[in-house]
């Protein structure tokens, strides 16, 4: 059961990433000036550079591979938890590149989240191997 909920815990912050780049988007459209620091890096500078409506369909399909980052996470795909981490972390220098170290900082503890999830995956891949039927 621990190891489940390792998974679960890594691959939700896929959600929340997804969630709060989503908000973040919303909020920066509108106009203000503050952010959640645990949201992507891509999607404010696709706000930034394109600063529509526009933006936000742009926005809304990063989010949606997000989302699908987690639910493949959740379902044991040990492959998307590497290509996310990857992904995350090409964004996490994204950020450093703008000097927004509050915000890389947050990825970094994010990434550390999800690898928890990808080493929980792989235990409970490998006692499965050993006890076919129990889970």
């Amino acid at each position: 059961m621990e190891l489940e909920s390792r998974l679960n815990s890594g691959a939700g912050w896929f959600y929340w990433i997804a969630g709060l780049s989503l908000l973040n988007s919303i909020i920066m459209l509108s106009g203000s000036d503050w952010y959640f620091v645990i949201g992507l890096g891509i999607t404010q500078v696709i706000d930034a550079v394109i600063g529509s409506g526009t933006a936000l369909i742009f926005d809304m399909i990063v989010v949606s591979l997000l989302v699908v980052f987690g639910t493949l996470a959740k379902n044991r795909n040990n492959w998307i938890f590497i290509v996310g981490m990857i992904l995350y972390g090409l964004d996490g220098i994204l950020v450093l590149v703008f000097s927004d170290y509050l915000s890389f900082g947050f990825h970094i503890f994010a990434l550390f989240g999800i690898y928890g999830g990808l080493k929980a995956s792989i235990k409970l891949g490998e006692y499965e191997q050993f006890v076919p039927n129990s889970l």
